[in-house]
């Protein structure tokens, strides 16, 4: 456990045009799987950020989480590296997320508390609070292997990002565009 680790808790949610969008996703699962390997390996069944061990069986693994560089005046996200984690750690990384699950009732008000719970203690050991995204909706993007990449959650903000070069990936929970061309092909 390092402060560097512990640190992590305290990033802001991602910004809205970057969901979905993650190196895994543009390499293709083959690749990923390789990356994800050696991630646990490292972790060596402890969480890289609370130190807890991790037994890997159902509903307990370590994920593989991207941990990333944000550029504000490019408007700009670019990974720095990969960190294996315990699931309590990433739900509150994604603590965006975490509050979707429990509005929808996919996770109760125990489990929803007792993660946040422990994220804000964590965070306390060093001094630190969850810092707020104060620009959600600014029109953010991934930077890759040379290449631009975004959601279509906002249409006319991909199609203008597609216009000027950029690779567009679904997100799952968004309207599919109507020009479907317009999408990134992901390696197998």
């Amino acid at each position: 456990m390092t402060k560097e680790n512990i640190e992590l808790l305290a990033r802001p949610i991602l910004h809205e045009t970057i969901f979905g969008v993650a190196p895994r996703e543009i390499m293709g699962a083959y690749q990923f799987k390789k990356i994800k390997k050696q991630v646990q390996l490292e972790a060596n069944n402890h969480c890289m950020i609370c130190d807890r061990y991790v037994p890997h069986k159902a509903g307990d693994w370590i994920y593989t989480h991207e941990v990333y560089h944000v550029d504000k005046k490019k408007k700009c996200y670019t990974l720095e590296r990969y960190i294996g984690i315990c699931r309590e750690c990433h739900e509150y990384i994604h603590i965006g997320r975490l509050n979707v699950l429990y509005k929808n009732g996919k996770i109760s008000k125990d489990d929803f508390d007792r993660i946040v719970n422990r994220g804000n203690s964590l965070l306390k050991t060093v001094n630190l609070k969850k810092e707020p995204n104060d620009d959600f909706y600014a029109p953010y993007y991934l930077e890759y292997e040379g290449q631009r990449f975004m959601n279509d959650i906002n249409p006319e903000i991909a199609i203008e990002f597609h216009k000027k070069g950029g690779n567009i990936l679904h997100y799952k929970d968004a309207m599919r565009l109507d020009d479907e061309s317009i999408y990134y092909k992901k390696s197998k």
